[in-house]
């Protein structure tokens, strides 16, 4: 089993030496200060976005989604 965990880029690593991700675990939560460790988190970020579904097409596949729900 995976355990994603979610996560906040606070900064932008090309503009702010200070910048940090903050992620929640299961156990614990971490404070990223490496500059490595957050530009890994915003490519990632970077690729969900880039992965999502939004707009018109978002609308859609929630309405069909809705429509195969049962009825109660």
């Amino acid at each position: 089993m995976h355990q994603y965990h979610g996560f906040a880029i606070l900064g932008d690593p090309d503009l702010d030496e200070e910048a940090i991700v903050t992620a929640e675990t299961l156990t614990r939560a971490l404070v990223l200060r490496s500059d490595t460790d957050t530009r890994e988190y915003v490519e990632y970020f970077d690729a969900l976005r880039a992965a999502a579904t939004e707009g018109e097409p978002l609308r859609v596949f929630l309405r069909e989604l809705i429509a195969e729900l049962p009825r109660s």
